[in-house]
């Protein structure tokens, strides 16, 4: 999944929004947000603090008709603008889990910190969404990526999990919980 951000004005967000509408997008909230809209192909949330977030199948398509950017070109926009110097001598750190933890294996929350040095290497190699790599491509990746980078990966075990959802109560607050701790290590 491809992911965007910006801090916006809240006159360009109401531009957006109505461009959003006009693309039949479904409205609701979430926590922190102004508005999100959904569609089968990306999701928009305006934060209260006036960042736009879009991730989904589609962002640089959907990016480029609504900033007029178009200099990210099918790539995956974050670390594409950190290539167009966007992101000049700043670092992200990108997380997400696997399995589900409560019965078949263990869930495993991964984190891994990007910045303009590292993120050439990755796009070089070709790394990108693993639904669109084989096996053996992403074993490789993650060595290129555990040598270059700063990581931590998060391993919740079927019983640990279990204790942690006892504890939680809340799926949501577990997975957050697990992503907080991966960038908590990194």
């Amino acid at each position: 999944m491809n992911t965007y951000s910006e801090k916006i004005t809240s006159e360009k967000a109401e531009s957006i929004k109505n461009i959003l509408l006009e693309k039949h997008a479904v409205f609701d909230k979430v926590q922190y947000s102004v508005w999100r809209a959904k569609t089968k192909d990306f999701q928009a949330i305006y934060y209260t603090s006036g960042k736009i977030l879009i991730q989904g199948k589609e962002v640089s398509d959907i990016v480029s008709e609504l900033f007029g950017k178009t200099e990210i070109n099918n790539k995956p926009v974050l670390v594409q603008d950190c290539l167009t110097n966007i992101c000049e001598d700043k670092v992200y750190i990108g997380t997400d889990e696997s399995g589900k933890g409560d019965f078949f294996g263990a869930l495993v929350i991964a984190g891994v910190q990007v910045n303009e040095t590292n993120s050439q290497k990755f796009i070089n190699a070709g790394i990108k969404d693993s639904k669109k790599l084989d096996d053996k491509k992403i074993l490789q990746l993650a060595n290129l990526i555990k040598a270059n980078s700063v990581h931590s990966v998060v391993v919740i075990t079927p019983q640990k999990y279990n204790e942690l959802y006892y504890k939680f109560n809340n799926l949501n607050k577990l997975l957050a919980w697990g992503h907080a701790r991966a960038i908590e290590n990194i």
